[in-house]
């Protein structure tokens, strides 16, 4: 899903002249096909890509699409230290970069300690703001296959 492949039509004999050529999708929801051949995968299932020349010739090419699944998932630190009232963004990485779904939640195991802090749109994205001194431990999860992934966050005084 996502991705895009050109399909290109083998017309014979070779040195014939096609000029227009019609695709069509049965199923746009499943996959699409631009003017030039471009398949994109929209959504996983099965279906056909059909080309037609300006003298009725006609092929078919059967799609299906996949979904990607999460294998695993990392962050950018397995530990760190900061100062009281400091902030940092933890970075998570979902593997495969292809996969399909790649929404992740947070979680803090001690929110007196480390607290996760929305963005604009309201959602948890590995933000943390170091509320008072101790340790508390990060975690993201996939929510394809429930993947995981710590960090340890020492918070000490600010001096």
């Amino acid at each position: 899903m996502g991705e895009s492949e050109t399909l290109t039509p083998v017309v014979e004999p070779a040195n014939a002249s096609v000029e227009d050529l019609d695709w069509e999708s049965d199923d746009s929801s499943i996959a699409t096909v631009d003017s030039t051949g471009k398949v994109t995968a929209i959504a996983e299932g099965d279906t056909v890509i059909r080309v037609a020349t300006q003298y009725g010739l006609k092929a078919e090419c059967d799609v299906y699409v996949a979904t990607v699944s999460v294998r695993d998932v990392t962050l950018d630190k397995t530990s760190l230290t900061l100062k009281e009232s400091h902030m940092y963004t933890l970075v998570a990485t979902v593997l495969p970069s292809n996969a399909t779904n790649k929404n992740v939640t947070w979680s803090t195991s001690n929110a007196s300690v480390v607290k996760l802090v929305k963005n604009d749109a309201g959602k948890e994205d590995g933000t943390i703001f170091a509320n008072a001194e101790g340790t508390a431990v990060i975690t993201v999860t996939t929510v394809d296959g429930n993947k995981t992934a710590t960090c340890t966050v020492t918070v000490i005084k600010e001096q």
